[in-house]
């Protein structure tokens, strides 16, 4: 992941690309993304799924059994080909593009 900068949810990836996964679990099994975040000019590389994949690699080890998120529609396949399910439309409103629901059972 060299030259990589961004951070899915609270954790960040340094620019030389090494990056800590810390998942703090108080309880419950539930776990919600809230952001997959990739610096522009790195994106289309793979770094954002390398990322998301070692992250659910990583929450595979906790007792989390469902990881849920919203995506934009031009951004549901890509968490689609990640394992996530797509379960529709979502009723969140954040501006003026429709939000999709996504989930994946662990």
């Amino acid at each position: 992941l060299s030259g990589y900068d961004g951070f899915i949810g609270p954790r960040l990836a340094s620019a030389n690309g090494y990056f800590q996964i810390h998942i703090q679990i108080q309880s419950g099994k539930h776990l919600c993304i809230h952001s997959v975040v990739t610096l522009p000019k790195y994106q289309r590389q793979g770094h954002a799924r390398a990322n998301l994949l070692a992250y659910l690699d990583a929450v595979r080890q906790t007792p989390i059994t469902k990881i849920s998120l919203i995506s934009k529609e031009n951004l549901t396949s890509f968490y689609q080909s990640c394992g996530f399910t797509l379960l529709g439309k979502s009723p969140v409103v954040h501006g003026e593009e429709q939000w999709y629901d996504l989930v994946m059972n662990i």
